[in-house]
């Protein structure tokens, strides 16, 4: 964990029953200053970067099956996120549609 990753945990990371946060990835683009990460809930959040405060908004999905996703990554040109399915061996792309605001 460091400054610009820090919002990543919605309570700093102090809570014992908070999910695991298993990967992280950052876009390059300069019109998409986020980072997305993945936890053991099965959420998926997307934050701008750097989300260094603790109390950071997000938008979070879902979709993955028990234990979430294992691992996240951006395309090239940052328009897409992958994510990798634990237990449920699912390979999802979701779309970034950036909006003002």
């Amino acid at each position: 964990m460091g400054w610009a990753t820090q919002g990543l945990w919605p309570d700093g990371g102090a809570a014992a029953d908070a999910p695991i946060v298993t990967a992280v990835a950052r876009a390059h683009s300069a019109t998409a200053p986020v980072i997305a990460s993945v936890n053991t809930a099965g959420q998926v959040s997307l934050q701008r970067f750097p989300a260094a405060h603790p109390q950071a908004r997000s938008k979070v999905g879902h979709g993955h099956g028990e234990n979430g996703p294992t691992n996240c990554c951006f395309t090239a040109g940052d328009q897409f996120l992958v994510t990798c399915g634990g237990s449920d061996s699912c390979v999802f792309q979701h779309r970034l549609l950036m909006h003002d605001g």
